[in-house]
């Protein structure tokens, strides 16, 4: 989602020196736990310390050699709908709109949603924009939430100045574990385009799906502690 991608000045930068950092020795395989999924085709790339751990996150090869996408995958304790009550707010609420993003709430019903943000980059950057749809499922039978959201072509050309990101996909599912808790990956992909490294941002992503896990969390377990 553009919360992902449109970054502050500042974010960008931090993520450069991420980037250096992560030459460094890569992260020990998660402990056992009951919630951790298979990882075939997609590469370890950092993990919660906590025995067992409360999020594992993985990345792989996307679009091209500079496209990558990334998974985390942890535990929340709630059910997934209270969840998922947590994640909508923590998608959609102002208070989480980065620093710098310009955004606006084109639409909203209670499956679809429509976005537009706009950040700006470091000379000699073009600005960013980008629209996108995002469309909130629940298939009752198996008791899993969803959320899909991709950058959508609005149509006309951009303002002067600013680049239409071509590539953002989304997912973010809760699925129940049957004992009260719920199952939270969230997988992502984007290409900003133009002349601007896409591997600049995979730092600053990564601990974006980090935080907004322990967000997830921390909004859910307030949500199950109020009065019905």
């Amino acid at each position: 989602m553009l919360i992902f991608m449109m970054l502050t000045f500042r974010v960008l930068w931090i993520g450069v020196f991420t980037l250096l950092l992560s030459a460094c020795a890569g992260p020990k395989a998660p402990a056992q736990a009951a919630w951790v999924p298979d990882a075939t085709g997609w590469t370890l790339r950092d993990v919660d310390h906590a025995d067992p751990p409360l999020w594992v996150l993985y990345e792989r090869d996307a679009l091209g050699a500079d496209v990558k996408e990334f998974r985390i995958v942890g535990v929340v304790d709630a059910e997934p709908d209270v969840a998922m009550r947590a994640l909508r707010y923590r998608l959609l609420d102002e208070q989480y709109i980065p620093e710098g993003l310009q955004r606006r709430i084109l639409e909203e019903s209670a499956s679809t949603v429509v976005l537009y943000g706009r950040t700006p980059l470091p000379f000699p950057f073009r600005d960013r924009e980008a629209t996108e749809h995002l469309s909130f499922t629940h298939d009752p039978d198996a008791g899993v939430f969803r959320v899909d959201a991709k950058a959508i072509d609005p149509g006309g050309e951009p303002p002067r100045g600013v680049l239409r990101v071509p590539v953002i996909e989304n997912s973010w599912t809760l699925a129940p574990t049957g004992s009260g808790q719920s199952v939270f990956t969230t997988d992502t992909v984007h290409d900003i385009g133009g002349a601007f490294p896409n591997s600049l941002i995979y730092g600053p992503i990564c601990d974006q799906l980090v935080e907004d896990l322990h967000t997830v969390r921390e909004l859910a377990a307030s949500m199950e502690a109020a009065p019905r």
